[in-house]
């Protein structure tokens, strides 16, 4: 009888975010971006475990933008790729696609266009105006003294139109009139460049996981962030703050409760927005749909291509919305990476070219 040869997986890690790293962050983050945080050491063991427990062999990668070759030179059936920059903020993401692409290896994720479009929010809001997804009325600005759009209504809120992580994102991103919309544009523009003014959705803050391809599609139950008093009434959104500031009393200031409690046809509502949106940018591996529900029921606002799916063990705050979703569905960690391998290989299952050299890799004893 003959050995199954075990599944070969590669994980591509940004250089600067891995817990070991001594690597600053890159010179080309701008304002916030250079306070963002990778997985903690904890996390990123898990996903290590999980992978070593189905049976693959793993080894890590370490990427950026001098080191976007060991791609050429990587031996592998598959890749967990979790490179998720792009050009502005000094880490690889396209071009970690583009690399593998080229090389005909499996990955998990976002294919290119779909990481491409979901990387710029007016993008992704041209693709939902398209396929007709209920999303909040917006402008874009270059410049703040540009004229505004007479049918935009207050309030209204201000973001950056290509930083992820809420960058650029914080209680005065909410404005009740012209001033306070000028008085944001002027500290938003000249750090982050254009930004994305749409209108605000008074009411609740969920988000919808997914994994697959196409119409084939695993949607998770949503999540719901429930935000506490240290959290204005009038503005209860995620800040940069929220998530990466522990010393900010908003960063413990809200629970993550899944699945959210909605009624029947509030949920389906809900599903039906974050799949049509999703599919609206070619959604491919797996991604997170963030909307809001008020009156007017669902706004799509953003889908998360590549989302982060550090997962913790103990408190579900711990962990980002992704795992906590999966954790509500009787999801494992072990079940997630392998739906999204399964998910790759099926899409993709062009054989690697042999490399000449062998990468760098980290070595990891479990």
């Amino acid at each position: 009888m003959t050995r199954r040869r075990r599944l070969q997986v590669a994980v591509l890690y940004p250089e600067s975010s891995h817990p070991e790293s001594s690597q600053e962050a890159a010179t080309a983050a701008r304002g916030d971006e250079a306070r963002t945080s990778g997985w903690s050491g904890d996390a990123y063991g898990h996903m290590l475990r999980a992978l070593a427990a189905e049976g693959f062999e793993v080894l890590e990668v370490g990427i950026d933008f001098a080191t976007l070759d060991r791609i050429d030179a990587l031996t592998c059936d598959v890749a967990v790729n979790l490179c998720d920059g792009c050009t502005l903020d000094g880490e690889p993401g396209v071009e970690v696609l583009d690399a593998l692409e080229a090389r005909g290896i499996p990955y998990t994720g976002a294919r290119r266009l779909a990481y491409w479009i979901g990387s710029d929010k007016v993008r992704m809001k041209v693709h939902f105006l398209n396929a007709g997804v209920p999303t909040p009325r917006f402008q874009v600005f270059g410049d703040a003294d540009e004229a505004i759009d007479p049918r935009l209504e207050y309030p209204l809120f201000v973001k950056p139109c290509d930083t992820a992580g809420s960058v650029g994102v914080s209680l005065d991103s909410r404005v009740d009139g012209e001033a306070a919309l000028r008085r944001r544009l002027q500290a938003v523009i000249p750090l982050y460049g254009p930004a994305l003014v749409e209108e605000y959705v008074e009411g609740r803050e969920l988000s919808v996981a997914i994994i697959g391809d196409g119409d084939d599609l695993t949607i998770f139950p949503p999540v719901e962030l429930r935000f506490g008093p240290a959290y204005p009434a009038t503005c209860r959104i995620q800040t940069f703050e929220s998530k990466f500031d522990p010393a900010s009393p908003l960063y413990r200031g809200y629970e993550l409760s899944c699945p959210a409690r909605l009624g029947a046809d509030e949920e389906r509502t809900v599903i039906e927005a974050a799949r049509a949106a999703y599919q609206s940018i070619g959604g491919t591996g797996y991604g997170r749909v963030d909307l809001r529900i008020g009156a007017g029921g669902p706004r799509v606002l953003e889908v998360n291509p590549n989302c982060s799916l550090e997962w913790a063990e103990g408190d579900v705050r711990d962990s980002c919305m992704f795992p906590v979703a999966a954790k509500a569905a009787g999801w494992s960690l072990r079940d997630v990476y392998r739906r999204l391998i399964d998910v790759a290989l099926r899409r993709n299952p062009v054989p690697t070219r042999m490399p000449a050299v062998a990468p760098q890799v980290r070595t990891r004893t479990f």
